[in-house]
């Protein structure tokens, strides 16, 4: 007889993650012969899932859908609770990327919920994306989504897998999916969908914020930044930080006075950092005593990586003109509300130096249960207060106004105390780094939902419009290349791009328009969207797919490398694999002249495979705010290989999208090669960028310390030789205009056309 179905599913679906069994259970598959008759679809788990064990006999996959996924192979298989299972196979060697395996399931009884979708997967992984389960919210005639989550996995044995997600109230459905992930082969039993409890147990909801409040925050956000990269104690490098955050912002909004504020100021951070202090007016700076114990002095040193090190090995190491701080000097802070913060940037350390003993965070109060989610106000302020602490000490662009930070770091914690999610708060750092000029800059969320799946387009700012640029025919087979967008989803297009532009980085409006009209192609949902377009015969609407954003159609479509004419080479590097560019080194030293395409930017491989970056010292910060940084000559790094031979003649084409390590590129063929630009200016924008996790799960990009550039100021858009606009009827007449003109710099005779 097979075993109890209804015990074991209940078993490991109900274990949250952790696969038990009682001694009924099997401890491999049951042969397919022994399975029972009686076997057949039950409802397991909180909300019904139709055929969530694929137990239905005439049709496995009853309830479900293939999405991306034809020719898939089913087949029915023995699973763990003496019943079937089911494996998916491709119909070639593996799925397709965007495969997956769904159900839609009412969501009006879990709206305001967590949710937790369980199955029991096993799968047979290619390399390529790995699979995973995912759920979705969706809402509205469209089906947009609103939010989701998502886990992957590549588990060669049967493991229970799951993921959380709390439904958002607007919900209408929610979609669970199984993506298979270029897999070669998936297996799945036991889908569930349970209810966990209420969404996000804890979180407080969105409420605007005193003046008191901000400057109460502004001030802890300041201290911190000087605490967490500039005192030295061992103290720094125990304990969880964003935990920190979240249990200082709560401290610090109660101060109702400014000597309340000193007092939680210094009882958020001196189980940290002991030698701090805090006080209404100006405070003492008697430096501290060196404890006995004490046989070294720590100070922290910032460059490519940041470490406490010995305060001696850096004396007699830096430049005449900078000091090294002092061990057990203090130093004024300056704060809000009348506050002065004062703190060593050089401490004495023992041997051996632990955590003072009874001194421990302040206690962060939420319910059990709780956990950081930027749906939580709490969690969106200490997320902020994490950004701009950073930020006030790493940025550039910080650097360089520092009165009009403060500005900017005010406006973000009003908005991030109203803001709703996630998405929203990634809105709120989108407009920091618009306000203070980080053009590379980037926000994420984990899970995205918004930014994965574009328009099966491209489009650009063209004679004051939107104009599509590229199609791809299978998904938009009534749109045309040269249409002028007028609308999208009844939207008029100027006032969608007006909501974006007002959070889109960039020091040009070109950059920003860029910015925007990529922001734009982007939605949250997977499902065809509405455009009407303009063309000569007057305007039409049309049904336009969406797609992951790797399938949009290709910048300029086409090989890469090619000839243009005799001795003449066209070769764009925009998306070209660096493999691909090294095996026609040959080829491209050999020409006589070459057209060398930046349009869209070009990778960091490529630029050192063309113009490898010049060595530069490694930049040292030891003291907070930029202040005395130094470049240390003894430390450049090794000389960069040999770059590759190019023609004596060369001609650039470059526009707004050139970024990091293209403008370096752009900079050096002009200056080392004499090659010409072509196009229009760049972004502007040579920067190194480090990326971070802020609580509640938002991953921030931004420019990190001053930018490596040789002879030129790296925040200046390169301006081109030949400035070229391209024409809406050179488009629909299929020209680049910015190539031909190209073309006329390096054969302006031989070129019909361009006398």
């Amino acid at each position: 007889m097979p075993t109890s179905r209804t015990t074991c599913l209940f078993l490991f679906t109900g274990a949250l993650g952790v696969f038990a069994c009682d001694d009924t259970c099997p401890e491999v598959p049951v042969p397919l012969a022994s399975i029972d008759a009686t076997c057949g679809p039950t409802a397991v788990g909180t909300v019904p899932v139709v055929n969530g064990s694929f137990e239905a006999l005439h049709d496995p996959l009853a309830g479900w859908s293939l999405r991306d996924a034809s020719g898939t192979g089913v087949t029915r298989l023995a699973g763990l609770d003496g019943c079937a299972a089911i494996a998916l196979t491709p119909a070639d060697d593996r799925f397709a990327a965007s495969a997956q395996l769904t159900q839609v399931v009412p969501a009006a009884a879990v709206r305001g919920q967590r949710v937790r979708l369980n199955a029991y997967v096993r799968a047979e992984t290619t390399g390529g994306s790995r699979p995973g389960l995912a759920v979705h919210a969706r809402a509205g005639e469209r089906r947009r989504v609103v939010d989701g989550a998502a886990i992957r996995f590549k588990d060669g044995a049967w493991a229970l897998r799951g993921v959380e997600f709390d439904v958002p109230r607007d919900a209408d459905t929610i979609e669970l999916a199984v993506h298979l992930g270029e897999a070669a082969r998936v297996e799945l039993d036991g889908v569930t969908l349970d209810r966990v409890g209420p969404a996000c147990p804890g979180c407080d909801p969105p409420a605007p914020l005193g003046e008191r409040e901000l400057d109460n925050l502004l001030a802890y956000t300041r201290l911190l930044g000087h605490v967490r990269w500039f005192y030295p104690a061992d103290q720094v490098e125990h304990g969880d930080w964003n935990h920190l955050a979240l249990a200082g912002v709560q401290t610090v909004l109660a101060a109702d006075s400014p000597a309340a504020l000193a007092d939680a100021l210094e009882r958020v951070f001196q189980p940290r950092a002991p030698l701090v202090r805090v006080a209404v007016g100006r405070p003492t700076l008697a430096p501290f005593a060196r404890p006995t114990d004490a046989t070294r002095a720590l100070v922290w040193r910032h460059g490519d990586k940041s470490q406490r090190v010995d305060r001696d090995s850096l004396v007699g190491h830096v430049p005449e003109d900078i000091s090294v701080p002092e061990p057990g000097v203090p130093h004024a802070v300056p704060l809000a509300r009348g506050l002065v913060a004062s703190m060593p940037y050089a401490v004495w350390a023992a041997a051996s130096s632990l955590p003072l003993p009874g001194r421990s965070d302040p206690p962060l109060t939420k319910p059990p249960g709780f956990t950081p989610a930027a749906g939580d106000r709490l969690t969106r302020l200490a997320a902020i207060a994490v950004l701009g602490a950073r930020l006030s000490q790493f940025s550039p662009h910080v650097a360089r106004d520092r009165d009009a930070w403060e500005h900017v770091l005010r406006d973000s914690f009003a908005r991030a105390a109203v803001a709703r999610d996630r998405f929203e708060l990634r809105e709120v750092a989108w407009r920091l780094f618009a306000a203070i000029g980080d053009t590379p800059a980037q926000a994420h969320v984990d899970n995205d939902v918004e930014l994965v799946h574009r328009l099966a387009l491209r489009w650009t700012w063209l004679e004051d419009q939107v104009v599509v640029t590229a199609v791809d025919p299978a998904r938009a087979p009534d749109l045309r290349v040269g249409d002028v967008v007028l609308a999208l989803d009844g939207v008029p297009v100027e006032l969608a791009l007006r909501d974006v532009l007002e959070y889109a980085p960039g020091r040009t409006d070109a950059r920003r328009m860029l910015w925007a009209l990529s922001r734009l192609s982007r939605g949250q949902t997977d499902e065809p969207r509405a455009l009407t377009v303009r063309r000569d015969d007057g305007e039409h609407t049309v049904a336009v797919a969406t797609v992951p954003v790797r399938l949009a159609p290709a910048v300029r479509p086409g090989p890469k490398i090619r000839d243009l004419a005799p001795g003449l080479l066209h070769v764009d590097l925009s998306g070209l694999d660096p493999a691909d560019l090294r095996a026609a080194a040959e080829r491209i030293a050999a020409a006589d002249a070459a057209i060398l395409d930046t349009r869209g930017g070009v990778t960091r491989k490529i630029v050192e495979l063309l113009v490898p970056p010049a060595p530069l010292p490694e930049r040292h910060t030891i003291w907070p705010e930029g202040q005395h940084a130094w470049r240390d000559p003894d430390a450049a790094p090794t000389a960069p290989r040999e770059p590759m031979a190019l023609p004596s003649r060369l001609v650039v084409l470059t526009d707004a999208g050139a970024v990091h390590h293209t403008e370096p590129l752009l900079h050096a063929l002009r200056t080392d090669h004499g090659a010409r630009l072509v196009g229009s200016p760049t972004a502007g924008a040579t920067a190194e960028v480090r990326a971070f996790k802020l609580p509640g799960g938002l991953v921030v990009d931004y420019t990190h310390g001053e930018p490596l550039a040789v002879g030129r100021d790296p925040f200046t858009p390169l301006a081109p030789d030949v400035a070229v606009t391209p024409t809406l009827a050179g488009l629909r007449a299929g020209r680049d205009e910015v190539l031909e003109r190209a073309l006329a710099e390096l054969q302006p005779s031989d070129v019909p056309g361009t006398e």
